[in-house]
């Protein structure tokens, strides 16, 4: 009996070895690089300017800032940055409220979430959310100082950059 149960998980797992191929997954062209899921994603620390400096950085990489819509892309994003250890600085991300004062877009136009989890806390007791710094500060950063959550800063503030390859 214990020769045929043997014989038996032998048998399911050289089975299972014999499956075990590599995945085509999704690639980028360097320099960006998969973060996360799908996205290939250039987090540039060195050269920094204005959001619209860098929005145009990315451009010339054909590339747009960043849009992080999605709770697992921010937190595969901020744990990449960590990783790296490309701490200490601020990103550009490709949102703003430059055209209307508290719609906030996305570069493609699409609206932003506001709030948990993207947003940073704030107030005496974090019982407020940014963006909270009105017709001064038209564009978000992700900020190391506040766990790289979204934060509004003036447009004209350098910063590095998070471009994303469509």
């Amino acid at each position: 009996m214990r020769f045929g149960i043997l014989s038996l998980v032998l048998a399911v797992c050289g089975a299972a070895e014999v499956n075990l191929q590599p995945r085509a997954g999704p690639t980028c062209d360097p320099p960006f690089l998969i973060v996360g899921t799908s996205k290939c994603v250039l987090v540039n620390n060195i050269s920094v300017g204005s959001w619209h400096d860098m929005k145009h950085y990315c451009a010339l990489l054909g590339a747009q800032l960043v849009k992080l819509d999605s709770a697992s892309d921010f937190a595969a994003l901020v744990n990449y940055i960590n990783g790296e250890g490309l701490t200490k600085a601020f990103y550009w991300i490709g949102a703003s409220d430059e055209t209307d004062e508290g719609e906030w877009l996305w570069t493609d136009l699409s609206p932003v979430a506001m709030g948990a989890p993207f947003w940073s806390p704030t107030g005496s007791s974090c019982s407020e959310t940014e963006p909270k710094g009105g017709a001064n500060s038209d564009c978000a950063a992700l900020n190391p100082n506040k766990f790289y959550y979204f934060d509004d800063l003036p447009c004209s503030n350098t910063a590095g950059v998070i471009c994303e390859k469509m």
